[in-house]
């Protein structure tokens, strides 16, 4: 939503409304009250997050969020600010042309079954449209690096393969579109059309 805002929107500053509630309502969230205590700790996340880039030999550092604004206990009991203030490295980045559109409802369903498929769609819905016309085979191995793999040592790599398996099938549920084919050694992507059109 804060992407969203920034690409229709000219300027930094991104409107939260007046309650954790308002912002569930504008994403079209279920309300209840865990809904709303994950919103305020996301929105304090959000807030504190730096974000790392790597890019070759060069590394970037970016802080999403330069300002917050009247940060206080709200009416719902919670903390929660009126204003976000984007830092402008964020902004321009993101108005540069690499930004990519993502369906609010997709994401909002992924969101239940686990931060994975959340990741996995993110990921295809870039990878996808720009993908070679003849398609590109991501190691198993890539897809870990990218991803994280079993959790522990004692997580076997078949059973975190068969979880990325699922997730996947989570996926495509949401991005009918999405051509990913599951072959010896890793993802066979082939150019989809993205979920969202680029331009509405």
């Amino acid at each position: 939503m804060i992407d969203s805002h920034l690409l229709r929107n000219p300027g930094n500053n991104v409107p939260t409304g007046s309650s954790a509630w308002k912002w569930l309502d504008a994403l079209g969230c279920a309300q209840s009250k865990s809904a709303r205590d994950r919103a305020s700790r996301a929105m304090m996340a959000t807030a504190a997050a730096e974000i790392t880039f790597g890019f070759g030999s060069t590394t970037k550092y970016c802080r999403v969020i330069r300002e917050v604004a009247d940060w206080r206990t709200r009416e719902d009991g919670l903390c929660w600010p009126t204003e976000l203030r984007v830092s402008a490295d964020y902004a321009a980045d993101l108005r540069d042309g690499r930004a990519y559109p993502l369906d609010t409802r997709a994401m909002l369903g992924l969101c239940s079954k686990s931060a994975l498929a959340m990741d996995l769609y993110t990921w295809l819905a870039y990878r996808l449209p720009r993908a070679k016309p003849g398609g590109e085979t991501i190691s198993w191995v890539a897809v870990q690096v990218q991803f994280g793999g079993p959790d522990s040592a004692s997580d076997s790599v078949g059973s975190w393969r068969r979880y990325v398996r699922k997730q996947l099938q989570a996926v495509r549920s949401v991005y009918p579109d999405a051509l990913v084919d599951l072959v010896p050694g890793g993802l066979k992507l082939r150019r989809s059309r993205p979920p969202v059109p680029f331009k509405l």
